[in-house]
C-alpha cells in the first residue's frame, strides 16, 4: 500500500511507521522536522506543518492517510477538504479519553458514550470523529494510554522520566486519589502489532476501533512496578484529584476528564479481525524505557512539572 502519515515520530506513530516499512508498505511522513532522528530507514520524507501549509501533498493521492496530529475541530475540517476523493480510506487516531465521564463501568468498548466536557482536549477528539467519519471513508481508532521506549508514562502529564529520577532519589511520588483506580498502559510495539493489519483489512470503513493492553493495573501498582524494577522503594503520596486541581487546573483536568476514572478499554473488537500480537507487560515495557534511558542520560523532561509534584507532596503533608 502507498501510505502517508502525517506525523511519524511520536510515541505510538513512531512504531507503526517502522512496522508498516518490515511489512513492505511504501510510506510517507509529513514531518515539521522537530525529531528527525527518529525518522526509519526506508521512509520518504516531506517536510512542513500541514496546520500551517499543505503545499508539500499538492497532487499527491495516497491508498490511506492516518493523521497523528489532529486535536481541534478545524483540524478535521482541514483533512476533510484535502483528502476527499484523494484517498481510499482515512484513519483518524482518536482517544480512549472521548468517553463521557464517570464512566457506567470501568470496562468500556467502542459503543459506549462519547463527548467529554471535562477535558478540553478529550471533548475535541469527540468531535473530530463525528466531522471525519462522515466527510471521509474513515476509520477511527481509539488508542488507550500508549508509551514507547523513550517515554515514561505516568498520570503526571508531562513528567516522563522525572518519576524514575524521584524515585532513585527517594523524593515523593504523588499518585491521584487512593491510588486504587484501574487503568491501562499499552506499549507502542503491542499498538502498532494491531494497528498496521488494520489499515489494510477489508470492511473497516465507518467503524471505530480502541486498542489497549489486556493488563489492568492500579495507579499504586503501576508506580511499585517502577519501583521493583529499579530496585528502589516508592514514597507513594496519596493527594485529592480536586487539590490537584485547585493548584494546576491544567493538570487538574486530565485527571478529572481522564486518569481520575478507573478505565480498562476493551480491545477485543479489533482484536477479533486482527491476530493479536504478543503482549508486552507494562513490567517488561518499562525496563525497556529505563535501557533506553541509560543509553540516552541526557534526555530532558518537564522539569515545571517536576517542581509541581514538589509543592503537590508538599503541600499535602
Amino acid at each position: 500500500m502507498r501510505l502517508l502519515f502525517i506525523g511519524g515520530t511520536g510515541a505510538i506513530s513512531n512504531a507503526c511507521a517502522r512496522l508498516c516499512l518490515e511489512q513492505g508498505h511504501e510510506l510517507t511522513l509529513l514531518l515539521r522536522g522537530t525529531r528527525d532522528e527518529r525518522i526509519p530507514a526506508g521512509a520518504k520524507v516531506l517536510h512542513g506543518d500541514i496546520k500551517k501549509d499543505a503545499s508539500p501533498l499538492r497532487g499527491l493521492g495516497y491508498d490511506c492517510v492516518v493523521d497523528w496530529t489532529v486535536l481541534r475541530e478545524e483540524d478535521a475540517e482541514r483533512d476533510v477538504a484535502l483528502f476527499k476523493g484523494r484517498t481510499g480510506r482515512f484513519f483518524y487516531i482518536s482517544s480512549t479519553s472521548v468517553y463521557t465521564k464517570p464512566l457506567a463501568s470501568p470496562r468500556v468498548d467502542e459503543g459506549a458514550p462519547i463527548g467529554n466536557p471535562l477535558w478540553s482536549y478529550a471533548d475535541q477528539k469527540a468531535r473530530c470523529e463525528s466531522i471525519l467519519l462522515n466527510g471521509l471513508p474513515a476509520v477511527v481508532v481509539r488508542p488507550g494510554h500508549c508509551y514507547a521506549e523513550f517515554t515514561c508514562p505516568s498520570g503526571f502529564a508531562g513528567l516522563g522520566f522525572g518519576v524514575v529520577d524521584r524515585i532513585l532519589q527517594g523524593k515523593p511520588v504523588v499518585v491521584h486519589g487512593d491510588g486504587a483506580g484501574l487503568w491501562t498502559l499499552t506499549h507502542s510495539s503491542e499498538f502498532a502489532g494491531l494497528f498496521v493489519p488494520l489499515l489494510r483489512e477489508d470492511g473497516v470503513l465507518g467503524e471505530v476501533f480502541q486498542i489497549a493492553s489486556r493488563e489492568v493495573l492500579t495507579w499504586t501498582r503501576i508506580y511499585e512496578t517502577m519501583g521493583e524494577a529499579l530496585g528502589k522503594p516508592v514514597r507513594l503520596v496519596n493527594v485529592p484529584v480536586e487539590e490537584i486541581a485547585r493548584i494546576d487546573p491544567e493538570l487538574g483536568a486530565t485527571l478529572l476528564g481522564d486518569k481520575a476514572h478507573s478505565c480498562a478499554p476493551d480491545s477485543s473488537k479489533v482484536r477479533g479481525r486482527i491476530a493479536s500480537p504478543r503482549p508486552v507487560s507494562f513490567r517488561e515495557g518499562f525496563e525497556r524505557s529505563l535501557e533506553w534511558r541509560r543509553r540516552h542520560p541526557e534526555a530532558p523532561y518537564d522539569r515545571g512539572r517536576y517542581e509541581l509534584m514538589d509543592r503537590i507532596a508538599g503541600g499535602s503533608r
